[in-house]
């Protein structure tokens, strides 16, 4: 199995799973090779693992992953004690989806306001984004009526995501003035 095989939303359970059969072996060959590298995991441990019952240590992963030839940061981590540095993947890559959601979001939103000050108010250059701008704040909370995902935010602790909030905004444009105001009061990196 190569790195591409692991990449695209496969689990760690998954490509261990894989890449095992890949290699032709059965779960206790694969613990008599990992022992041979270090490794101690008896035969049920590793069915364990590819099953999703036991998270390996971040040790036993990065043996287990070179041995059977694909890259432990490039597998989904959906269980509650992954490790740093994938934990730090994830939210990195769900950190640059969220700034190209905003993005897309705000050029849409600078769309329709334009079109709503073209055709309801006549006048494309007005300041009164009005009627448009009173809609987005409605937006919140009526997900089913745009058929979206519902989002509940009443679990969030709002004054620890605001540093986070802010260098998301940041990304968006780092060297406009607002990226950099941003920077000067939030106290954000």
């Amino acid at each position: 199995m190569n790195q591409d095989e692991a990449e695209g939303g496969q689990t760690f359970p998954a490509a261990m799973r894989r890449g095992r059969q890949a290699l032709g072996l059965s779960q206790r060959a694969l613990s008599q090779k990992l022992t041979e590298l270090g490794v101690t995991i008896d035969q049920a441990g590793i069915t364990r693992m590819e099953s999703g019952q036991r998270e390996p240590r971040l040790s036993e992963a990065v043996v287990i992953a070179e041995y059977l030839q694909f890259d432990v940061l490039q597998v989904d981590h959906d269980l509650p004690n992954v490790s740093y540095y994938g934990a730090m993947q994830k939210a990195t890559q769900r950190y640059f989806d969220a700034r190209t959601a905003v993005a897309d979001y705000l050029h849409a939103a600078k769309y329709a306001a334009t079109q709503y000050k073209l055709w309801e108010l006549g006048d494309p250059s007005s300041d009164d984004d009005g009627e448009f701008l009173a809609h987005t704040a409605t937006l919140p909370g009526s997900e089913k009526t745009y058929d979206a995902k519902p989002v509940d935010f009443n679990d969030l602790d709002w004054d620890w995501s605001v540093p986070y909030l802010t260098n998301l905004l940041r990304g968006l444009s780092p060297e406009s003035d607002l990226a950099k105001n941003l920077g000067d009061s939030s106290g954000a990196v």
